[in-house]
């Protein structure tokens, strides 16, 4: 007969040996539900054919791409003269800045990033 504390210790050998199994047979569960949810999102219908994409020829290419302005040769479609672009509606709001001006450097570069704001001290 065993006693409570060799129970209690096969108890642990046991629960040793079987929780990585329970670890991955939970991660291959979950796995596959995961594939499941995936493919009930996507219900394809398998009586119906795929519909075949129309022939692509030069001609027909150039009947897509045709019309091109008179300046340059860019489509029609992509020109986007009489909109505003969104750069230079930024550049237009951006404050003006001195290109003179130059940047830190060395010790006063080292100075101004390490320096912190002395606090205020009370006088007695």
């Amino acid at each position: 007969m065993k006693t409570h504390a060799e129970k209690l210790k096969d108890i642990d050998t046991r629960l040793r040996r079987w929780m990585p199994r329970l670890t991955r047979a939970q991660n291959e569960v979950n796995k596959l539900i995961r594939q499941r949810r995936k493919l009930e999102g996507r219900v394809m219908e398998p009586d119906r054919p795929t519909r075949a994409l129309p022939a692509v020829t030069p001609d027909t290419l150039k009947e897509i791409v045709s019309q091109p302005s008179e300046e340059t040769d860019i489509p029609v479609f992509l020109k986007r003269e009489d909109e505003p672009q969104l750069v230079d509606r930024l550049k237009a709001e951006r404050p003006p800045i001195d290109k003179k001006a130059m940047p830190l450097s060395g010790r006063a570069a080292i100075e101004a990033a390490t320096t912190k704001p002395r606090r205020k001290t009370n006088a007695v």
